[in-house]
């Protein structure tokens, strides 16, 4: 039986995925517009997937905990976007 993804799980492997993509274009291509783009697959997928700490769900409730992880997920994906990268 598989386990289901946890919200740690997937921070971990979105942090290792980021890492790895950021290295790989500052070695090669150095893109700033694939780097924002690779820092905000975070906001993106939690958007489309909203994951929550298993906490969330007991003291607000499925529904509340999802709209604040939407509202994180678009505030990540501002800010990304809002800055500049250069290398």
């Amino acid at each position: 039986m598989k386990k289901p993804l946890t919200f740690w799980d997937f921070l971990g492997l979105w942090c290792l995925f980021d890492l790895v993509m950021l290295f790989l274009n500052g070695a090669t291509v150095k893109s700033p517009l694939l780097t924002q783009i690779v820092s905000a697959t975070l906001g993106i997928i939690l958007l489309i997937k909203p994951l929550y700490p298993d906490l969330w769900e007991a003291g607000y409730g499925p529904e509340k905990s999802q709209k604040i992880i939407r509202i994180a997920a678009v505030i990540q994906i501002f800010l990304v976007f809002s800055t500049r990268m250069n290398f």
